[in-house]
């Protein structure tokens, strides 16, 4: 006799629970916010590429406020995954999150489809967490962590596919340049290299001058370099930001569940949710 975490938009003895309804209504506001905040938060990514290629304080919060997003869109979505019944249902919270995704940011193609992938991802994220749970004698928050990873991808994926999306157009309409902070670190290593090695009645004339002519030696030579790989930059770009982010989640992917088991202890104390036992038939192999 397995007990469960009371399910949300089932049946109770026959009838319907209409205060279930609210509660999904909830939930499905919670999921619809966290999207539509994922959503704001990748259209400011896909036209960051200055931010990434020269980082600075704003670059960190906004890598900041992309995590928080990601985070918020998990434990939305886990909570669905784990009160949410039956599975039709969960999916139809899921749109309404990829719906608000998109509506966070420019409409367009790319970003209809990407929304469909969020939903897609999400669905199935919802579909493998409750067949493990339907497989546990009781249940386990951490079962939704254990499952977590393809919903980490997903996200990963969507705010990667901005950031390529932006640095075609970025690339297309400014080519690949130094960033303006990259040269100044340069120019000041230099100076701190010849600096002492120019006669003093010589130096500052030497300095003015390498200060002047650096930035344009340093973008001939990149150019040189990377001319032949220009078209492929905007992949390699957006490939080193998906292990970034893979990276960082990896460190940070327990933040969530820790979260998440604390929303849940915090639902059950309110009584908003309570566990009940469900008779359910085994099938044995006999003679």
């Amino acid at each position: 006799m397995p007990r469960t975490a009371q399910p949300l938009g089932e049946f109770v003895e026959g009838r319907p629970v209409m205060k279930n309804w609210l509660k999904i209504a909830c939930i499905a506001a919670a999921i619809a916010g966290a999207s539509y905040f994922f959503g704001k938060t990748c259209a400011r990514v896909e036209h960051a590429l200055p931010l990434i290629l020269s980082p600075s304080q704003d670059s960190l919060d906004l890598l900041v406020a992309l995590l928080l997003a990601m985070g918020v869109v998990v434990i939305s979505i886990e909570l669905a995954a784990a009160l949410v019944r039956p599975l039709l249902l969960g999916a139809g919270l899921f749109a309404l999150g990829g719906l608000a995704m998109l509506l966070a940011g420019p409409l367009s193609g790319i970003s209809a489809l990407l929304s469909l992938v969020f939903f897609l991802g999400a669905t199935l994220y919802a579909w493998r967490a409750k067949a493990e749970l339907d497989n546990r004698i009781s249940f386990s928050a951490g079962v939704l962590a254990q499952k977590q990873g393809i919903l980490l991808v997903i996200l990963i994926f969507v705010a990667s596919a901005r950031i390529y999306l932006g640095s075609v157009q970025y690339f297309d309409r400014e080519g690949f340049s130094i960033p303006p902070r990259l040269a100044r670190v340069v120019a000041s290593w230099m100076e701190g290299q010849i600096g002492g090695q120019i006669p003093p009645e010589e130096r500052e004339r030497a300095l003015a001058q390498l200060r002047r002519d650096l930035p344009t030696q340093m973008q001939a030579m990149l150019n040189r370099l990377i001319a032949p790989y220009e078209p492929w930059m905007p992949i390699l770009v957006s490939l080193g930001f998906f292990m970034t982010l893979e990276t960082l989640l990896g460190f940070l992917g327990w933040i969530p569940a820790r979260i998440l088991r604390l929303l849940i202890a915090l639902l059950a104390l309110l009584k908003v949710t309570r566990e009940v036992v469900e008779m359910r038939e085994v099938h044995v192999l006999s003679l």
